[in-house]
């Protein structure tokens, strides 16, 4: 079943993803509620993410999340609207979430999330197509580098909406106004978005470690971007992913970085890039900022990597079977 665990007051406790609230006595708001989040059985667990999040907001002093293994939805639970596509499941600054669990664990070194698949799904209305998805499944704002989002399945998100606005980006995860969020051990899968269909940055830089981004588009005829990651005035940190299968109808269909933050640069090490397509930079494509990239793998793509008035530092590179390699206007590589 669906279940989730989390700490609060010091206290550690277990939720079942799935109940209406936490029952805690220092806060009035949830006194007449029952789920306590202190074991993983209901009723004491929570059977909805959403209500344990939720929960916590309201719980001052809350300080883990951990999910069992099971399928969530973001218009489920405390606080959402059935079928609502603006409905997603938006991450709170300095809370470590992790997903994984059997949902008998009491320490979080016993989880396995490889086998116990977490799933985090924009399909709302149950019915296998993406048209009538969550715009995002994942969302952050201001997060600060404390927040922890770690083992989870994301996928069906459908940000194929207005390009240049929160509506187009970000199909599986949108991170916005300053986010650096540690998001490790994920799988991004089967997003479609205008500009990051799996996950999207807008002046954020979070570290993203072990993550696999897997066919996911960016869809449009102008202006779409990043199948699997978009970068738009952001610095992220991505080390030990795999992009494999992405698509963009325009540029960068693995990743695409726009600008960086702050005159840092997007920093890419031991990754792979793996059968990416797009009409420019297949693999990754750079414009107007600096990427680094360290023994990073590119077999496959349409292109391997592509840059307009970018700068790119490769280093220990493997380049293999690409359709094209490397394409530079402006700058150097």
């Amino acid at each position: 079943g669906e279940q989730a665990v989390f700490n609060y007051w010091g206290r550690e406790c277990v939720a079942h993803p799935t109940a209406l609230s936490c029952n805690i006595t220092q806060n009035s708001r949830f006194r007449n509620h029952s789920p306590t989040g202190c074991s993983w059985s209901v009723p004491n667990a929570f059977t909805q993410l959403q209500s344990a999040l939720e929960a916590i907001r309201g719980c001052q002093g809350a300080n883990e999340v951990w999910v069992a293994a099971a399928t969530y939805y973001p218009d489920e639970g405390a606080g959402t609207t059935n079928n609502d596509r603006n409905s997603s499941f938006h991450l709170i600054s300095g809370m470590p979430i992790y997903g994984g669990f059997v949902g008998n664990e009491t320490l979080r070194s016993q989880r396995n999330p490889a086998t116990n698949v977490t799933i985090l799904s924009g399909d709302i209305d149950g019915d296998g197509t993406s048209a009538g998805n969550a715009r995002h499944v994942v969302r952050g704002s201001s997060l600060n580098s404390s927040t922890v989002f770690d083992g989870f399945t994301v996928t069906g998100g459908n940000a194929a909406g207005t390009v240049n606005t929160d509506d187009g980006r970000g199909g599986g995860m949108y991170l916005t106004n300053g986010s650096n969020p540690a998001i490790r051990n994920c799988v991004f899968s089967g997003n479609v978005a205008r500009q990051g269909g799996g996950m999207g940055n807008a002046l954020s830089s979070p570290i993203v470690e072990n993550c696999l981004f897997t066919n996911n588009s960016a869809v449009g005829t102008n202006f779409n971007y990043g199948g699997g990651m978009y970068n738009n005035t952001s610095s992220p940190t991505v080390i030990n992913c795999r992009f494999e299968g992405n698509h963009s109808d325009t540029f960068g269909g693995g990743m695409y970085n726009l600008s960086s933050f702050s005159g840092n640069p997007t920093v890419v090490t031991n990754c792979t890039f793996l059968g990416n397509e797009g009409s420019n930079g297949g693999g990754v494509y750079i414009e107007f900022g600096l990427l680094t990239m360290t023994n990073c793998s590119f077999g496959g793509n349409s292109e391997a990597l592509s840059s307009f008035n970018g700068q790119s530092v490769l280093t220990n590179c493997i380049l293999w079977g690409n359709g094209y390699g490397i394409w530079s206007f402006g700058m150097a590589p």
